[in-house]
Formats: structure tokens, sequence, C-alpha cells
């Protein structure tokens, strides 16, 4: 279940770069490294503003 949301994740970033929607692309980023890691969306994200990439 969780390579399925990954995948998922990655296609989402892939077609929010082909339509140019870029604040759709960030969300996307982050539901990545949630699904990779398997940790909360907020932690996903705090841990990407703390690296400077969100």
């Amino acid at each position: 279940m969780a390579l399925q949301g990954l995948f998922d994740s990655i296609r989402a970033v892939v077609q929010s770069a082909m339509y140019g929607d870029w604040m759709h692309l960030g969300l996307s980023i982050v539901d990545i490294v949630q699904n990779a890691l398997g940790i909360t969306f907020e932690l996903a994200y705090t841990l990407l503003r703390m690296l400077g990439l969100a």
C-alpha cells in the first residue's frame, strides 16, 4: 500500500510539472517524502522546510 502511495505521489509531481501547476508541485513533493519515509504530512513538510526545500 505504501508503494502505491509513493507511485501516486510521483505521478502527481510529473503531472503538476507538465501543466505548470507550481503550487501543487510543491505539495506533491511533500507527499513523496511522506510516503517514502512513512511519516505524517506535517512532519514531512517541517523536515523539508528545515532543509530549505519547501
